[in-house]
């Protein structure tokens, strides 16, 4: 069984860390060089903006690996990497509710750097997805839709080693965590942790291995990356970077492809944005964010379909989780919820959308109507006042603010308006306190929320799963750092899942609703078009 949350930490914890001689267009290499492993993942911040995506992070070979089907809850032990962890067996099951399960699982660690140069905000932890079913845990609320995908409501992988990159260094390390009661078994278990990453990583360094290692600071043994230049690049040379111009068109340009299918077509979709707008009329709901999934066949491979996404559709949340049950590829622009250890709040809630244009001209009309529109700024306004809600319920009195309403932001595909609210956890509140007050997305469910839960539950005929939820990680000093799951695919054997979609207010146009979903599918289509090219049809088509 897991500890109770009650018991005190009866673990002592260590860090020991390797800077690795390889440059920052390396991490694609780093990846690809795990996947061979188990549950491989990737944290990706393919849009390098150093406020939103200074990190990146990558990982294979979890020591635990939790998965909730509602509330039952199977854990595989894979390493016995924590005392307090261990069950006796590989594989068992328990009950309960996931956020509590997992605030006992994942207790807050003091842990000392060693040294370690740059200030990560993740050295392992937890690394998963929460998927948007999950609220029937938090709110009375039962959801219907089928579940023919047969995705779990949430996977979490127990990390103690990863790669970690800063891109505003460019600098590259491999970090390692040792669990135990006394620090000096913690410290060579860190150590191996290391020793273990670094060791399947060699061949990208070259015949020199290690510039500085942190169970001895300061210690150099050697510092040439000779080598490099004639390691194989295949996912630097698939990733190779285009012009935004020439991105662009790519996107306005993407179809989709034959046999595609769904939870519904483009008339079911009109038909459900005009039931809303009763609704709406009605007084039921405010604002409800409609959704459909498309689903189409695929037969390439899950690693150079990540990269074709990265390259069409760079964002600061960007995704890759090769898991037992599917792969998820996601190039997430939003911010759902970072909280960092001293208990600083933060969301970034987006709402209001245009495509890009062709041309400078048309951009830049494009953005100017989504900046001027009455409609995108209401339904920005419904959501930030949403989030503000939200966070109220677990930050002090008087903390939550929004330093930012309403910003212009650009994407490969699509312009943005986003909002930023902040505040800070209230005295005996922690992050899963947080994720619970919030959970799910307030910008992919509408408001009031549970309302328009309820409304979209009897509209939408199958399950959202990962989509709506959350993917990021939870690091074990208390931080965390979700992302909004959009933008985002499901590939399970020989097809591939995408949901669209958007908000539907008083004065929304179905025709208009319709067309905002396929804007933001272009990305992804895309995306499927360069591994996948085919014959296709006019993705304005009705």
């Amino acid at each position: 069984m897991i500890r109770s949350t009650s018991d005190p930490v009866s673990e002592v914890v260590q860090l020991r860390w390797r800077e690795l001689l390889l440059p920052d267009s390396d991490l694609l290499r780093v990846c690809e060089a795990l996947r061979s492993r188990p549950w491989a993942w990737l944290l990706d911040s393919a849009s390098v903006d150093h406020r939103l995506g200074q990190f990146s992070f990558v990982g294979a070979d979890p020591y635990l690996v939790a998965r909730a089907f509602g509330e039952r809850i199977e854990v595989e032990c894979r390493r016995p990497v924590r005392e307090t962890l261990s069950s006796g067996s590989r594989f068992h099951e328990e009950k309960g509710i996931f956020f509590n399960w997992l605030r006992g699982a994942l207790p807050n660690f003091d842990v000392d750097l060693h040294g370690l140069p740059i200030a990560f905000p993740f050295l392992g932890g937890v690394v998963g997805y929460w998927g948007y079913e999950l609220a029937e845990q938090i709110e009375a609320l039962k959801f219907h839709g089928q579940d023919d995908l047969g995705m779990p409501d949430a996977t979490v992988l127990f990390v103690d080693r990863l790669v970690a990159l800063d891109h505003a260094s460019g600098r590259c390390f491999a970090l390692g965590l040792g669990f135990a009661k006394t620090p000096e078994k913690a410290a060579t278990r860190a150590s191996r942790a290391v020793a273990d990453l670094s060791e399947s990583l060699a061949f990208l360094e070259g015949v020199e291995k290690s510039v500085r290692v942190g169970d001895k600071p300061g210690r150099s043994d050697g510092g040439s990356s000779a080598g490099l230049a004639s390691c194989p690049n295949r996912a630097a040379e698939n990733a190779g970077q285009i012009s935004e111009d020439l991105r662009r068109r790519k996107l306005l340009g993407a179809r989709i492809p034959p046999g595609i299918g769904g939870s519904f077509d483009a008339e079911g979709y009109r038909a459900r944005v005009r039931q809303l707008k009763d609704e709406i009329a009605a007084g039921n709901v405010y604002e409800a964010n409609l959704t459909r999934r498309m689903d189409l066949p695929f037969s390439g491979d899950v690693w150079s379909l990540y990269l074709a996404l990265r390259q069409a559709s760079p964002a600061p949340f960007a995704g890759f989780m090769d898991l037992a049950d599917g792969a998820i590829l996601g190039s997430s622009p939003e911010r759902f919820l970072r909280v960092s250890p001293a208990g600083e709040v933060e969301s970034r809630p987006i709402k209001g959308t245009r495509p890009r244009g062709l041309s400078a001209e048309e951009d830049a009309a494009l953005a100017a109507d989504l900046v001027g529109s009455e409609k995108d700024r209401a339904e920005n306004l419904m959501i930030v006042d949403l989030v503000r809600n939200d966070l109220g319920r677990v930050c002090e009195l008087g903390s939550v603010q929004v330093p930012e309403l309403m910003t212009l932001e650009r994407y490969a595909s699509v312009f943005q308006l986003v909002s930023t609210v902040v505040g800070k956890l209230g005295r005996g509140n922690d992050r899963m306190d947080l994720l619970g007050a919030a959970f799910p997305p307030g910008s992919m469910t509408g408001a009031p929320k549970i309302a328009a839960m309820g409304l979209l539950d009897r509209l939408e005929p199958v399950r959202r799963g990962v989509y709506s939820g959350a993917l990021g990680y939870l690091d074990l000093r208390g931080g965390m750092d979700l992302a909004v799951v959009i933008r985002t695919l499901l590939v399970q054997k020989d097809r591939v899942h995408l949901h669209v979609g958007g908000a539907v207010v008083a004065d929304s146009d179905p025709q208009e609703e319709y067309d905002e979903s396929l804007d933001k599918a272009r990305a992804m289509l895309a995306a499927l078009a360069e591994v996948r090219p085919t014959e296709a049809l006019d993705l304005d088509s009705p």
